[in-house]
């Protein structure tokens, strides 16, 4: 598959939206969001396959946390939402863990007087509950998220005042997967709070992928997924051929798809050699205009 899109300035840009492109490609089968219709991944990756994924092509969603088996007013049904209308005009929006009524909820709010599109993506515990405001229609990493006035988003739930609220939006809803059901989005694995949290810290070069596996298997990560470039990584494509077995190079960018379960992207020798060196892998959450955590002497220890 392959789509293109201008080029974003800076190769950490170009690595982010890889990986959210490949999420992406993740999300097809969730209930009510707005996600770029292609064709479904399917259910079984051969060992080896070949992706070709747009270098400015993005992603990601938010969602909210906190209430469960919530009643509509006025609904006689069990919701994953509640919304109604305060005393002071506003309205306001409690969303569960399990949102999973996008397009319903898109419905009310324009019955209400109000354009905005929720859309979810699953995600790992500790992005659940996040919600970003996007632009409408616009899905690019290198988008800024917005905070039109008349809008308030909070843990798990928004406030939307119609008088004051004048503008088409996205809400990006992370929200839980169902039982079995891969994450398709996750902070970087080499965040301070996850698994690897500050292996980067520690490194006085480049991180290999034989040094990435080491020390996964050291806190009982045993399934790897290897997305490795191919090509020019410095274009407006990059082409990732996906592998079970370990490619040699150096490690871009790492998150759990589920526990124990990392896709690692990996800029190979031979392209290392053509292109130079990579700099350390990110370690933020993977959300909009989430700062990089900085390397401490306490994180670089834990290695």
């Amino acid at each position: 598959m392959t789509r293109t899109t201008e080029e974003l300035p800076g190769f950490e840009e170009r690595l982010l939206s890889e990986l959210r492109q490949v999420v992406e490609e993740r999300q097809r089968g969730r209930p009510g969001t707005t996600a770029p219709r292609l064709a479904p991944r399917p259910p079984s990756i051969p060992p080896r396959r070949r992706l070709l994924v747009p270098a400015a092509a993005a992603l990601v969603v938010l969602l909210a946390a906190g209430v469960v088996g919530i009643v509509v007013p006025g609904s006689s049904h069990a919701s994953t939402y509640s919304m109604e209308t305060l005393p002071s005009g506003r309205i306001h929006v409690v969303l569960a863990p399990d949102f999973d009524e996008a397009e319903r909820l898109r419905d009310e709010l324009e019955n209400a007087g109000v354009t905005v599109q929720p859309v979810t993506i699953t995600a790992a515990p500790a992005l659940v509950g996040a919600i970003e405001i996007l632009p409408l229609g616009q899905h690019g990493w290198s988008v800024t998220a917005s905070k039109p006035e008349g809008l308030e988003v909070g843990d798990g739930e928004f406030w939307i005042d119609p008088q004051r609220y004048d503008g088409s939006v996205e809400l990006l809803v992370y929200v839980a997967p169902r039982p079995g059901e891969p994450w398709q989005q996750a902070p970087s694995v080499f965040h301070p709070d996850e698994p690897l949290g500050g292996l980067p810290c520690s490194l006085d070069g480049p991180l290999t992928t034989e040094a990435l596996e080491a020390a996964a298997r050291q806190v009982g990560i045993e399934k790897f997924t290897w997305l490795a470039q191919a090509g020019d990584p410095t274009g407006n494509e990059v082409r990732l051929d996906e592998s079970a077995e370990r490619p040699e190079g150096e490690v871009t960018a790492a998150m759990l798809r589920a526990p124990g379960e990392l896709e690692v992207f990996v800029r190979p020798t031979d392209v290392v050699e053509r292109f130079g060196h990579v700099g350390p892998p990110s370690m933020n959450r993977n959300l909009h205009g989430t700062e990089e955590p900085a390397c401490t002497p306490e994180l670089a220890a834990r290695w």
